[in-house]
Parts: structure tokens; C-alpha cells; sequence
């Protein structure tokens, strides 16, 4: 009850007075927010933070490298962009970091459409062709390992898209409503 009620004068005290009043408090669960700090995901020198989830993902323009910086094993950043055209193919370029980095590529509702993983220090590109025209994301996570050496690594993704040529619709994708049992 004591712990309900903590989080409730918390989520009323955050409605009730402005972000400013709280410049510099770090809350539960949050990460740190000292510029000086070289871990903070908050840095001002890092234009794409925050950039952590779907709702904030930055925007990714074709042919123009975006720079990113992971801060932690955990932190992921996200990017967006829209594809007009049906069988779109898409170049994920990826310049190096110094960790392992998993990149994918995810669909308007956050579902995995193609992955690739990269080696530390590996600069890459990989190709994948998406069937629908639509808003799509890319993820840059660390793949570091719990008993490996973690460092604050930045590095650049940018995207290039041409057609496949192919310009036969394709059927929607994503819908779980197919039969499986036996009949």
C-alpha cells in the first residue's frame, strides 16, 4: 500500500508541476541525467537522444548518415523511415562501433522483419526488401555479452532505397489467422 502510494504522489507531482522544477532529478528506473557524465543518454552533444523506443525514434533521411551512440548493454537506439513504392529495397549501412551491435529492421507495429549482427569495429551493409510501402524502423542494440568489456561506442547508420522492380502487390503480412490444426 505504502509503495501504491509513493508512485501515485510521484505520477501527481509530475503532472502538477512543470519538467523544469524537476532539472537535474533523476527518478526511479531513469537514467542518469549529469552532462558531465560520459555514460548519460541525455548528452547534448548527442543530437539522436533520447531515442529509445518507437515513439521517439529519429528520423532517417536516404543517403544521409545519422550518427548514434550506444550508452549501455541495454540501450537501444531507434530510426524511421517510410517507403512509398511496394518491394522496396533497402541498404542498411552501418559504420563501424566499437562493440558488437545487432541492427534490424522492424515493421510499423515493432515486429522483426530482417536482423543482422556485426562483429566489433565491422563496417557493413545488408540488403532487405520490404513488401509493403509503409513506415518502417531501425534498431541499433549492443549484441556485448555480460562478462565482455562494454564501451561507450558511437558509430552511423544510413539507408538507401530503390525499387526491386517487381512491382506485383504483394499480400499483407503480420496476420496470425491462419489455420493450423489438422483437419
Amino acid at each position: 500500500m505504502q509503495k501504491l502510494l509513493k508512485h501515485l504522489i510521484l505520477a501527481l507531482a509530475l503532472t502538477a508541476f512543470p519538467t523544469w522544477c524537476l532539472a537535474g532529478v533523476t527518478l526511479p528506473g531513469e537514467p542518469p541525467t549529469d552532462p558531465t557524465d560520459p555514460t548519460d543518454p541525455t548528452d547534448p552533444t548527442d543530437p539522436t537522444e533520447p531515442n529509445n523506443h518507437i515513439l521517439s525514434a529519429d528520423l532517417l533521411t536516404p543517403e544521409i548518415p545519422m550518427p548514434g551512440q550506444l550508452y549501455s548493454q541495454t540501450d537501444q537506439d531507434w530510426f524511421t523511415f517510410d517507403t512509398t513504392q511496394v518491394n522496396t529495397v533497402v541498404t542498411t549501412l552501418f559504420t563501424a562501433s566499437t562493440n558488437a551491435t545487432t541492427i534490424s529492421i522492424r515493421d510499423v507495429n515493432g515486429n522483426i522483419v530482417a536482423v543482422n549482427d556485426s562483429a566489433a569495429g565491422e563496417q557493413f551493409s545488408f540488403d532487405t526488401t520490404l513488401a509493403q510501402p509503409g513506415n518502417y524502423y531501425i534498431v541499433v542494440e549492443s549484441s556485448v555479452l555480460d562478462n565482455e568489456a562494454f564501451t561507450n561506442a558511437g558509430y552511423q547508420v544510413s539507408i538507401v532505397l530503390r525499387s526491386s522492380g517487381n512491382n506485383a502487390q504483394q499480400p499483407p503480412f503480420n496476420y496470425h489467422d491462419a489455420e493450423t490444426e489438422f483437419n
